[in-house]
Formats: structure tokens, sequence, C-alpha cells
């Protein structure tokens, strides 16, 4: 039974995929004997609030046993789905999962809701309602409506320019596209001189109209922003006389009058100040690119308003500097990107009155050096291709030969990676034997850097074969190996075996095909072309069955386009030959060295010995002077057969001549041995 309990809920859930793999790729069909409806009209929500979608089942019947599933575009991905009472929640879409609910109050009748909480910008659009019985269905469609008021709109004012005043006219936080108009005094429309709609992270939208005012008679202007789902409007009014008077509007701002430069990486400090000088400590100072919002950065009173930020720019910028109280600013912006690249502007602004100034950031970046690699081609030709990563902007590339003229290319290709760098590839048809010498050179526009790389046809590579003659026994086989130095692949290369006396093709290999048909007749069916290592330049022949008449110089040639070089090298052939004297003159070397380290091993052994037979002779010596044999006394005494001094122990004085010589010799040999 504990078993059973276990199962059941993995039986259910493989039951509910089952139906829903059924429910999307069976056919399904739409059923006559019942339908479902809902609100003909929209239902608009507002962002951040709560929307209610309802839909019933014709005629009214319990939808406890149905499947029921809302969704938003695809049936496969529902808002939510039912069925049995128990929500089908592995099939929901990710983004609704914890903001819907169920509402089943009429579900006995067939009558089903969703409400969707903290409505979003993305929710907006149509929705359907489905009751699906077995492999019939019926459903409705429903439009939601999502609004946004956002803020008011707020006019900023340019100080006098070109004989007009410049308006823009600002505003955030709208849904869906705001639409905007500019009215004066008299309530009269104003057409704007450019209008920007952008969308923010959240989906919502910022607007900024521009407006030049030349009617020197216009005392205000009104700037109206209005939804068009809910027909609301929001509006402001600027006196242009008023403003016209502030202090902000005799100000200028000064930035720099020559594009800056930063390579990628680095970082870079954007300046710029108010003439005459003036404490902004209190003021607006707004660093942006083509729109007000959202900024590079922001600075009010005294601090940084991150959330009108632009993402990319998040955690990169900092004010530098402490100069603020004579209205100079300088912005730093950390580790140069491709995108940083272009146009800025620097706002200053105080009681919606602002003064600006253009600044241009050129974003530098100095690629890897070029690589040139070598391909041939199938008519003979050969194709050199030169390639780097890491330049920005768009590099200048040029081939040039041994005497600097340009050369055309064949081929050029750039491409961006996900930084912006730009990679170049540019290729050179080579068909002509006398070139021997090109550079590829890639160069940057703005710094005038620029990198190279040459390419030596008589230098690139050299083939290497055996270095000494090749010894082979008659009947046995031999191998030819050869190889390119340095290593480079020659999979697309010809290469050719051959004897050297005869001018015979022993093996051809050509653009990965060996080529029978060429080999003179005596070695067909004798050889075998080894390239398992054709990628890193190794290749090897083996000509098998070797007799007499093949001896002699065989060569190998690699060759790509119109460049080749080639190998040569002795093959002896002998039946007891030079190479079995070899074998046992090298084997008889091999036995002198053996014996050597014998005899020495030997010798070792016989000095131990000798050195240990000493060792206990001299031992015997010592004891038998101990019995008075050898050892005597200064007036020759001897009590009860002993000689006897210094309390009956023999000291080294007093032995024999004979037995002193042996005794102090002995000791001088094992010194010698073990020292």
């Amino acid at each position: 039974m504990a078993n059973s309990c276990k199962i059941l809920p993995v039986v259910h859930l493989i039951m509910v995929l089952i139906s829903f793999y059924q429910g999307d790729s069976a056919e399904l069909k739409e059923k006559d004997d019942f339908r479902v409806t809902g609100p003909s009209h929209a239902i608009v929500a507002m962002v951040g609030e709560e929307a209610l979608l309802t839909c019933q089942r014709l005629p009214k019947k319990t939808a406890v046993h149905t499947e029921v599933r809302w969704y938003h575009s695809e049936p496969s991905a529902p808002v939510i789905a039912y069925r049995d009472g128990a929500g089908m929640t592995e099939v929901q879409k990710e983004e609704y999962q914890g903001r819907v609910e169920w509402i089943e109050d009429g579900i006995a009748e067939g009558r089903v809701a969703l409400k969707i909480h903290s409505i979003q910008a993305s929710n907006n659009g149509q929705y359907w309602c489905r009751f699906q019985e077995g492999d019939y269905y019926s459903e409705t469609s429903l439009l939601l409506k999502v609004a946004g008021l956002g803020s008011a709109p707020r006019i900023h004012m340019e100080g006098p320019v070109g004989g007009g005043v410049q308006l823009v006219c600002t505003a955030k936080g709208w849904f869906p596209e705001p639409q905007v108009r500019w009215e004066d005094g008299q309530g009269e429309q104003l057409l704007s001189v450019s209008e920007h709609h952008i969308q923010d992270e959240h989906g919502l939208f910022y607007v900024e109209a521009t407006l030049v005012v030349r009617d020197a008679s216009a005392e205000t202007v009104s700037c109206l922003i209005h939804n068009p789902v809910l027909s609301q409007d929001k509006a402001s009014v600027i006196a242009l006389s008023e403003k016209l008077q502030s202090e902000m509007a005799s100000l200028t701002v000064i930035g720099p009058s020559q594009p800056i430069l930063v390579r990628v990486g680095e970082d870079v400090e954007l300046t710029c100040y108010l003439s005459p000088k003036v404490n902004a400590q209190n003021m607006e100072v707004r660093w942006v690119r083509s729109h007000r919002y959202p900024a590079v950065h922001v600075y009010v009173d005294g601090d940084h308003v991150a959330g009108e930020q632009m993402v990319e720019y998040r955690g990169r910028t900092a004010l530098v500097g402490d100069a603020i109280h004579e209205g100079r600013l300088t912005l730093q912006i950390h580790g140069a990107r491709t995108s940083d690249d272009g146009q800025y502007r620097c706002l200053f602004e105080i009681d919606d009155v602002y003064q600006e100034a253009s600044m241009d950031l050129k974003v530098v970046g100095v690629g890897s050096s070029p690589l040139i690699t070598m391909e041939g081609l199938k008519d003979g030709d050969m194709q050199l291709m030169c390639t780097s990563d890491g330049w920005f902007p768009q590099p200048l590339v040029q081939w040039m030969d041994r005497q600097g003229e340009a050369m055309p290319s064949f081929s050029e290709a750039l491409s961006q990676d996900s930084r912006g760098l730009f990679h170049v590839e540019t290729a050179l048809l080579v068909t002509r034997s006398s070139i021997v010498n090109v550079t590829c050179s890639i160069s940057n526009p703005l710094l005038g850097e620029r990198k190279t790389a040459s390419f030596s046809f008589s230098e690139h590579w050299q083939v290497i074969g055996p270095d000494s003659p090749m010894l082979a026994l008659s009947g046995e086989d031999a191998e030819f190996p050869c190889f390119l130095s340095p290593e480079v692949t020659a999979e697309a290369m010809k290469v050719q075996f051959y004897r050297k006396e005869l001018s015979s093709e022993t093996i051809v290999y050509s653009h990965g095909e060996d080529l029978p048909s060429m080999q003179t007749p005596e070695y067909r069916k004798r050889t075998e072309f080894l390239n398992g290592s054709i990628a890193q330049g190794k290749v090897s022949v083996r000509l098998k069955n070797v007799t007499a008449l093949d001896a002699g110089v065989y060569g190998c040639r690699f060759s790509i386009g119109i460049y080749d070089q080639i190998a040569t090298w002795e093959l002896r052939v002998s039946d007891m030959s030079e190479k079995s004297l070899e074998e046992t003159q090298g084997n008889c070397a091999n036995d002198s060295k053996t014996l050597i380290m014998d005899a020495v091993i030997l010798g070792i052994e016989l000095c131990i010995l000798i050195c240990i037979l000493i060792y206990f002779i001299c031992k015997c010596f010592i004891k038998r002077n101990q019995n008075g044999i050898l050892c005597q006394t200064s007036d020759n005494t001897m009590e009860n057969g002993n000689l006897m001094e210094n309390n009956g122990k023999c000291s080294l004085e007093a032995l024999t001549p004979i037995s002193y010589f042996a005794f102090s010799e002995s000791l001088h040999f094992l010194e010698l041995c073990f020292p």
C-alpha cells in the first residue's frame, strides 16, 4: 500500500503530461453543441493594478471535469490551465507564475475567471479562453487594454538660439505610446521640430518633443501629453518672457573643442563648464547621448540619480574633481566600449532653463598582429589569407608587394564580435611565380597605427627527409618519412615521392586524394601512402618488397600553387648488408660496455671481501696478544705462562715488532677500504 501511495503522484503527473501532449499534438475539433462567450468590449487595466477576465460556457454546464486554459498567444504556453480542479502548473508561461489567480466561483454553471495581478505593459493584447472536452474544444477571445498615465510633461528651455527659443517637452511612464501636442497662448497648435518615443526596460514610453519658437510676441507655450486609451491628458505651461530673464539664459556651457580619443578598455574623462564661472552645486547636470532620457549620468543637488541612467552605463560612471563651485564638472567613464563611441551632450539646467555643449568621443582599438596562411586552389593557383581581430573603428586593409606597391585583394570580409570589435579577413590570389614576398598591412584610421605581417615564399617552410642513407634488406619493406618545418598542414598540398635517376613517380598525393594513375608501372601496388599526420605536415611512403633495382636517390616534393620545396635521400639495398654489419658492430659495442661494467662490479666486490678478511685477521692477532702470545713486557717476564703489563692487559707498545707491523698495516688497509 505504501508503494502504491508513492506511485500515484507520479502516475497523475504522467497522465497530465500525456493529456497535455494530446491536447496540443492531436488534431482538435471545434464542438458544435456548446460554445464559449466572453465580454464584447475591451477590458481596460492600469499599469500596476489588477485585471479580471471572465468567460462562460453555453449552454451552462459544470466545468469541474473540463480542461480550461487561458492563453495570451499560444495554447501550448497558457497563462493558466486547470483540469479536474487542479492547476497544470507544469505548462504555465513563466512570466505569469505567481501573478495570476484562478477564480471558479461559478464553475458549477460553466463560468470561470482569470485575475492578473500587477499588470505590466507586456500584458496588453488579445487573450483566449478555451474549454476542451476530449478531442473537442470551443473558445472565445477577449481584448485587454493596458494603460498607464505617466508623469506630467516638463518643458525645458534653451537660451536664445538662432533667432528663436528652443523648447523640449519630456514625459515618461506612459502606455501605450502617447500623443504630444504643442499649443500657444490662444490654444492654436504648434508643430514640433522633432518627436521621439522610447520604451524603457518595463515597456513604458518616454516622449521627447522639440519646438522652436520664433514669434517674439509669444507669451506662453503649452505641452500636452494624451493617452489614447484613457482619453486623458496631462499638460504644462511655460512663460517665455520670465524664463528668458533667468540667470541660466545668460550663461554658456563650454566643452572640448576637439574629439576625445580613448582606447578600448581604458577610462576616459568628459569635462564641461559654465562661462562665466557660476556655482553649479544646486543645478541639474546631465550627460546624454541623443536624448535627455535615459541619460549617461545625471547629477541633481549633489547626488547621482541612478534611476534615469542608461543600462549600459550603470556602475561605469563617476564624477571626479572638486570644481563644481566654479561650474566645472568632469564625468569619468570606466572601461571604454565600442558602444560608447559617438556624440555626447553636457546640459546644465536650473528652473527648467538649460544650456548645453556637445563633445565627440572616439573609441579606438588596435587589433592583433595579422596572421597569413596559405591555401592551394584546385586550378593550381595559390591563395594567401590574412586575418586579424580586435580593431575599432573599421580598419584599413592593404596588401603590398616587395617594393611596397599596393596589390588588389581577391576578397575582403569584415565582421564584428559581441563587443563590437572588427574581425578582418582578406585574401590575395597569387598567380605569378615572380611574386616572392608580400605584406599584409592593417591600420587604425584614427590613430594612424598599423600592424603588418610578411610572407616569404622562399623562407616560409622547407621539406625535411632522412638525413643519412637508408639501409634496406632485399625482400623487406622500406619506409621514407618526410615532413614540413615549421609545422604546417599539407592537406591542400600536392605531395610527390619520386626516384631521382629515373624521374619516376613513386606515389602522388594531391588535395586529399591518391593519384595512382601518375605512378610508373614498377611502383604500382608496391607503395602505401601514410598520411595520418598530414594535418601536421608529416607523411611517409612504405615501399614494399625492396629489390636491388630499387637502390638509388629518392626525393619528396611538397607543392602548393607556384611554390614547392623538396628533400632527397639515398636508399641502399643489400642481401647481407651493411645494415646487418652495422647492427652487429652495434651489438659488439654494447657487449664490450657490458663486460667493462661487470669487471668494475667484480673488483668492488673483491675489495670488500679482502677488507672483511683483514678485519677478522686483526681481531685474531689482538686476541692472541691478550693470551700472551704476541705481547711482551719491558723486562721480558712472564707470570703463569702469560705476558702481563698494566695490570694484566696487553698494550700496543707491548706488541712484538712483527705483530705491531702486521697490526698497523692492517689498520692502514682498512682505512683505504673504508675511508
